[in-house]
């Protein structure tokens, strides 16, 4: 268990629920892929709770999508957020850019982007290339796609966008038996979304990577664990640390990789030491310092813009 706070939190609390007016999402439409069920939907829920305008959810099958949108509606205390969905599959750029494209078409602005879709494929590397080539295609080829394009958006929006991509704790767990492919890809793609944050300030973009917990999701289930197999979080955390981290209180944050288990107050007194240190809560080699190549590559760059 990796420990930054000293409070480890297993279920929603008042700093960062969804039903704090301090992290309202009135006025904004926020896209969760992979949102017709387990963390995704409960993400969405989150997001709908917290007053947004729209929340639109991605998946590849219809009628999971239509069963999602009616739990969502039918949850609703108020009528403010609408909720849309499409038909997506994110293996498909044809599809992304279709998607996309309905979208502007709508008029509609997102602004807010949760990247929950993902391959979670486990087994041995050296038994099945293919499959741990499949992982990356989807894990990062996949989600880089979508953050493009919903940088990219025809439809200008109010304000700064926000990226939240839901990663997973093996990226910095080693050994990590049997997913090897999984745990490469997803840091391979915690990587590109910490660098992306290195090209937008914070002032346009606002960019975290997150290990949302132990949920015992469809997903996981299907892996063959149950009830009994660990002490569960509970999925009122990352869907609620998820709506906490889209708003300015955490802006402190931008390009870092946190676990929704930390605790949001104690991460919140130490902002001042997560900012200034350029290495804190970023990928890199265990073991040794930060090596920061910034003016090097400032070179290089004034080269480039010169020719």
């Amino acid at each position: 268990m990796a420990t930054f706070t000293q409070k480890f939190r297993t279920t929603s609390y008042p700093t960062i629920s969804s039903h704090n007016p301090l992290n309202s999402q009135v006025g904004r439409t926020v896209l969760v892929t992979g949102g017709s069920d387990g963390i995704g939907f409960a993400i969405a829920s989150a997001f709908a709770k917290a007053g947004a305008s729209r929340v639109i959810i991605l998946g590849r099958r219809q009628e999971a999508l239509r069963v999602a949108a009616d739990k969502l509606n039918a949850a609703r205390s108020r009528n403010e957020t609408v909720i849309m969905t499409f038909a997506c599959d994110i293996t498909s750029l044809p599809s992304i850019e279709s998607t996309w494209q309905s979208i502007a078409a709508a008029g509609i602005a997102v602004d807010v982007l949760v990247l929950n879709a993902g391959n979670v494929k486990f087994g041995l590397v050296s038994e099945d290339i293919t499959a741990a080539w499949t992982a990356f295609e989807i894990n990062v080829l996949a989600n880089l796609r979508v953050a493009k394009l919903f940088f990219g958006q025809i439809v200008a929006s109010s304000g700064k966008k926000i990226l939240i991509n839901i990663s997973t704790c093996s990226i910095h767990s080693s050994p990590a038996p049997f997913q090897a492919a999984y745990a490469a890809s997803k840091i391979g793609f915690a990587n590109l979304v910490q660098n992306l944050a290195d090209e937008l300030s914070v002032d346009k973009a606002q960019i975290v990577s997150i290990h949302p917990g132990a949920v015992l999701s469809e997903t996981v289930r299907a892996k063959g664990y149950d009830e009994n197999s660990l002490p569960w979080d509970d999925a009122s955390l990352p869907s609620d640390f998820c709506v906490w981290l889209s708003t300015d209180s955490a802006k402190f944050l931008h390009g870092k990789f946190v676990w929704a288990n930390w605790d949001a107050d104690e991460l919140l007194e130490r902002k001042s030491e997560i900012k200034s240190s350029p290495g804190m809560l970023r990928i890199g080699l265990q073991g040794a310092g930060f090596l920061d190549v910034t003016t090097m590559f400032d070179q290089i760059k004034d080269r480039v813009v010169r020719n």
